[in-house]
């Protein structure tokens, strides 16, 4: 990922390579759950890969990230994944 800063209200982040493609894959599907299988193989070739939790650990700092604005926030769906929340 060629840009990896977000930026949040007045706040701006470097995200790690990990952090800016899990963002990414949540944006690129607002209306679907990501869940941690599919969002590791969408990936792709990194030299570090991603099991067990470590998709839960990007998804608690993205939150981080994303807590001082409200309008944007990551949802756990139970039994399904993850999926990014735009608006009211």
């Amino acid at each position: 990922m060629a840009n990896q800063l977000l930026l949040c209200g007045a706040a701006r982040h470097e995200l790690t390579y990990q952090e800016a493609k899990l963002l990414h894959l949540f944006a690129g599907n607002l209306t679907n759950c990501s869940n941690a299988a599919t969002s590791c193989s969408r990936f792709g070739p990194t030299k570090r890969i991603l099991v067990g939790r470590s998709v839960d650990v990007f998804v608690s700092r993205l939150r981080k990230l994303l807590r001082d604005d409200p309008s944007v926030r990551i949802v756990a769906v139970h039994g399904v994944g993850y999926r990014l929340e735009v608006g009211g």
